[in-house]
């Protein structure tokens, strides 16, 4: 991984409580700053992006907003080119998608911003994880 902030020594080694997607952008950054990295949960990680136990809200279709996936791409660089390799849909919101509200569904009109992916929570925190795992510094404790 190459951070987009100085490689600067802050300790030997740092613990992070969950495999989500918080804990494993927290630790794609510690890396860069600790001697090595475990993350431990509970649940027994899949090889594949399946459903976890531990990430129940993941049953439906998430939305990475552009500061999201620009974020991770400081974190891994050619993360967005993995995305795409990986079926990720661009969107353009709200003018490929349509919402129900209590004043009735949403209107659709052009969409001038950067890109938004559509994707299963599953393949996003798989992506994550793959690239946290190659990381030399980082190992994963589950189960």
């Amino acid at each position: 991984m190459v951070n987009a902030v100085a490689e600067q020594r802050l300790g030997s080694h740092a613990i992070v409580i969950g495999a989500s997607m918080s804990g494993l952008t927290a630790a794609g950054v510690l890396a860069s700053y600790f001697g090595r990295v475990t993350i431990l949960d509970r649940d027994s990680l899949p090889d594949e992006p399946e459903f976890r136990r531990g990430a129940p809200q993941s049953r439906h279709v998430h939305l990475l907003l552009p500061r999201g996936w620009q974020a991770l791409e400081l974190i891994f660089p050619g993360f967005k080119q993995e995305l795409i390799d990986h079926d990720a849909q661009p969107i353009r919101w709200p003018q490929d998608v349509m919402w129900l509200t209590a004043a009735g569904w949403s209107e659709r009109f052009a969409y001038q911003g950067p890109e938004m992916f559509s994707m299963s929570r599953e393949l996003i925190e798989w992506l994550v994880r793959r690239r946290v795992m190659a990381l030399e510094r980082v190992s994963i404790r589950d189960s």
